[in-house]
């Protein structure tokens, strides 16, 4: 009974593979067609008066076209996944910076220690923001700020703190005397050069964000290039540097950034 049946397969079988083998040719033919059909190239256009091996080569090339194709899509839909990836590591990693501050500062660690870890914390806020910005090193610029003490109280003047000796540090101290007078956390010129006070400001636009209330902590970022903030990466700048808002409020955080300049820094 059992080789009755396997006989039967066998000669199934037998028939499928030569029905295959016979309509191979046609079922190739006319998926050369439909591969070529989209193209309007000459050599890539289906012929059946084509000699054979003009024919094989030109649906090789045909299927490589298709494979490029396709990978090249599937490569463009998977960049901004892979871009939001980078992305949310970088925020992490800032994030755990700014997390060792703090710790050091709570355990009382030895100044190099802290200065170290707020220098490394600060340097990755400002990355950060060049990548917000898509912007270069030599088209942006930064400065920290934070008011002066004097007597062990909070005075109306203010300290600055930069890695980078600022481009305009004139047309900056304007700007940013000129922002602590504006109520809120941040602000904006878009049109730095079309000012009446900065005509010939070297940098085009300017953005600080500081903490609420008095301003205890600040950053201010010069672009040095026109039309550059826009929408989607100022309200990236707003969500990124929420944590502005109350870490100002924090006075070791901020006596660790104003010994910088006891140091020497900035």
């Amino acid at each position: 009974m059992k080789k009755k049946y396997g006989n039967v397969v066998g000669v199934l079988l037998f028939i499928i593979v030569k029905y295959i083998d016979e309509k191979s040719a046609d079922l190739l033919g006319y998926l050369h067609k439909f591969m070529a059909s989209p193209f309007s190239l000459p050599f890539l256009q289906y012929q059946e008066d084509h000699s054979a091996l003009f024919s094989t080569l030109q649906f090789v090339l045909l299927v490589c076209l298709y494979a490029l194709i396709i990978f090249g899509f599937m490569y463009c839909v998977s960049i901004p996944f892979k871009n939001n990836n980078v992305h949310f590591v970088d925020i992490e990693d800032i994030e755990s910076k700014l997390g060792d501050v703090i710790q050091s500062l709570e355990n009382g660690d030895i100044e190099d220690v802290i200065d170290t870890k707020i220098t490394a914390y600060m340097t990755a806020v400002e990355l950060e923001i060049k990548r917000i910005f898509k912007l270069k090193k030599k088209k942006i610029d930064f400065i920290w700020y934070f008011p002066k003490h004097k007597d062990g109280k909070v005075s109306d003047d203010y300290e600055l703190v930069y890695f980078k000796h600022p481009k305009d540090l004139h047309h900056a101290k304007f700007y940013i005397s000129s922002s602590l007078d504006i109520e809120g956390i941040r602000f904006k010129e878009e049109n730095v050069k079309g000012r009446m006070e900065t005509p010939h400001a070297k940098f085009s636009q300017f953005i600080t964000v500081r903490n609420v209330g008095k301003p205890r902590l600040g950053l201010a970022i010069f672009i040095y290039e026109d039309n550059v903030i826009n929408e989607e990466n100022e309200q990236e700048f707003t969500q990124f540097t929420s944590n502005f808002i109350l870490l100002g409020l924090y006075e070791p955080f901020v006596k660790s950034i104003e010994d910088r300049i006891d140091q020497g820094g900035g």
